[in-house]
């Protein structure tokens, strides 16, 4: 764990929770379908840990799980391998708590899978998704400047958009509490093996944000002011009882 403070002119802290990933033993079509698996289980993740941090506890407003596979080898006779990031903002006295309960959340996945609700939820979002994305041109650009970046060639663009498709009906169908939970046990072997990194604003910041809100500062000189009157007078009662 580590923690670093700067200058934000939010008083709030950015903390990440960071698992290695590494895809071994995948390749082809079973590559692109792990890939497509871990990024439904991820959304399911992510959907629970707003449910959860969000409307349960108001600790945060947003949360993210994704995974980033920027740093894998370009060539498909190399395993797939990365990071999966879970990051979200909060107040200074709920970093330690937000981080168990986000490892708790990963071990109820890992133990019990998603419940059938979650799935068909993200099936339905993952459905709406596409038929909204794929309406505009810059959807189509990225499917096929990414068919052409892709570890895994199908032959022409007109190919590779078929195949993904294709791919990517199958495996939304094929979604269910086993086959995802069966993703958490995969990726998330063990829960201690991570990272947590926090931003934590500096004090000069926490006060140049409390001075921003001059209610609140009224409210915290009227407290201390009536705890100083109070103990003034607790002082001049005792005074007054050894003289008499």
């Amino acid at each position: 764990q580590d923690r670093l403070r700067l200058w934000l002119v939010d008083p709030l802290c950015c903390s990440q929770i960071t698992f290695p990933l590494e895809m071994a033993g995948e390749g082809g079509e079973e590559e692109e379908r792990g890939t497509l698996l871990l990024s439904h289980s991820l959304q399911v993740l992510q959907s629970r840990l707003v449910e959860r941090l969000r409307f349960q506890h108001s600790a945060t407003y947003t949360v993210s799980a994704d995974a980033d596979l920027s740093t894998s080898h370009p060539s498909k006779r190399y395993p797939l391998s990365g990071t999966i990031a879970i990051s979200y903002a909060c107040r200074p006295e709920h970093i330690r708590s937000l981080s168990g309960l986000v490892l708790r959340e990963l071990a109820a996945l890992k133990n019990e899978g998603p419940t059938q609700k979650e799935v068909e939820t993200r099936q339905e979002i993952s459905r709406r998704e596409h038929e909204t994305s794929s309406k505009y041109n810059t959807w189509w650009v990225d499917r096929i400047a990414s068919s052409y970046c892709a570890r895994i060639n199908h032959g022409d663009v007109d190919e590779s958009l078929k195949h993904f498709e294709h791919l990517r009906q199958s495996v939304l169908s094929e979604l269910s509490p086993s086959v995802l939970q069966a993703v958490f046990r995969k990726h998330f072997p063990d829960l201690q093996r991570h990272t947590l990194v926090t931003l934590e604003p500096s004090l000069a910041s926490s006060l140049t944000a409390l001075l921003a809100r001059p209610s609140l500062v009224t409210a915290l000189l009227l407290s201390a002011s009536l705890a100083a009157a109070g103990t003034l007078l607790l002082i001049g009662l005792r005074a007054a009882r050894r003289r008499g």
